[in-house]
């Protein structure tokens, strides 16, 4: 198959973007390239403060259900630990998807050389419980919920965000994904048997990936002897990782209700923001 030609988005540093508000948003330098859309740090031009924003750069001729529906997801998300736009603009040949710009990178990206204690640990796993519960209020399945997939801002006690909403569903939508497109390790039983990719519980699985592997810098489904797949639908998980990081036993109660096989028989969002006794401090 010959090479596709460069997309459009590449190559567009310097450009200067004036949106409708006569708000002007300089793009710097390139943070992430896909097929079809490029990310800049970019500057809005006049601010005293010099605050630094995100522009996704989307080509529309490669615009697919995906991509729309993130921008429909996003332009109306307003909630603290969810990534939102601060602005949507667009021209003949491009939509630019103005958002914050967290220098802090990803969470995955933090975990590669930081170890957290359990408050730590707890306090972020919070903030991304508050962000899925949002979500889930508003009828939003991420589908994609990774350490990838969570965005920070810098600093000892830095904040996350939920991003990344190109997989995501809305209530009456489970026909838009045909197949699972995310990260089999992050992937709930009944994502990997195919069935119900789009429900709340789903994301739910994922967070307590998240949470294990905060606790352990581990994935919890890693016997190198036993398929991956396998291992998540017998909830078959690694507790060996517990013990080299001495994790309570409180956490480990707040990991086994989370992965439960039965989809219903798992914690919602709402129940571990307000109700979950390790995550809001109970056990202490």
């Amino acid at each position: 198959m010959a090479d596709l030609p460069p997309d459009p988005s590449r190559g567009m540093e310097h450009w200067r973007i004036r949106g409708a508000d006569n708000h002007t948003y300089w793009l710097q330098m390139v943070i992430d390239t896909g097929r079809h859309w490029t990310t800049y740090r970019c500057l809005l031009e006049g601010d005293e403060q010099r605050r630094r924003f995100t522009c996704k750069v989307i080509t529309k001729r490669g615009l697919d259900p995906f991509a729309i529906r993130e921008i429909r997801i996003m332009a109306g998300l307003q909630r603290q630990n969810v990534l939102a736009l601060n602005n949507l603009l667009e021209n003949d040949e491009f939509l630019f998807l103005i958002m914050p710009f967290l220098p802090g990178g990803t969470l995955c990206d933090i975990l590669e050389d930081r170890t957290f204690s359990e408050a730590e640990a707890r306090r972020i796993l919070m903030q991304i419980a508050r962000g899925l519960a949002y979500l889930h209020g508003e009828g939003i399945c991420h589908n994609n919920l990774t350490l990838d997939n969570i965005v920070c801002t810098e600093g000892e006690e830095f904040d996350v965000f939920i991003s990344s909403f190109d997989l995501s569903t809305i209530r009456g939508e489970r026909g838009a994904m045909e197949e699972f497109r995310g990260s089999l390790y992050y992937a709930a039983p009944e994502v990997v048997r195919h069935e119900e990719p789009h429900i709340q519980a789903s994301d739910i699985w994922s967070f307590g990936v998240i949470a294990y592997a905060l606790l352990t810098r581990s994935f919890p489904f890693d016997n190198p002897d036993l398929d991956l797949g396998l291992q998540i639908l017998r909830g078959e998980y690694n507790t060996a990782h517990f013990d080299e990081f001495q994790v309570s036993d409180a956490a480990r109660q707040f990991i086994a209700r989370i992965f439960r096989l039965n989809p219903n028989e798992r914690p919602t969002a709402s129940y571990l923001v307000y109700d979950d006794p390790w995550l809001n401090g109970q056990n202490d």
